[in-house]
């Protein structure tokens, strides 16, 4: 058997636009809601004001219809 320290490639790149698909809900402990379109946006709600921040919630993006 032969043995190699090569890593097979599992991914690749096809794009270098920005992608998230998500859009996150943020559930305050005052029961208001605020809604972010990005990881990073929730990531950093979470880092300054965790100790206002009850849940975030991951929101789907809506699939788009197939064929005509």
């Amino acid at each position: 058997m032969k043995s190699t320290n090569e890593t097979p490639p599992y991914f690749t790149q096809t794009s270098d636009a920005p992608y998230d698909r998500h859009r996150y809900k943020i559930w305050c402990k005052d029961d208001s809601v605020k809604i972010v379109s990005s990881w990073e946006e929730a990531q950093t709600a979470w880092w300054n004001y965790h100790q206002f921040i009850k849940t975030i919630e991951v929101i789907d993006a809506k699939q788009q219809p197939k064929g005509f």
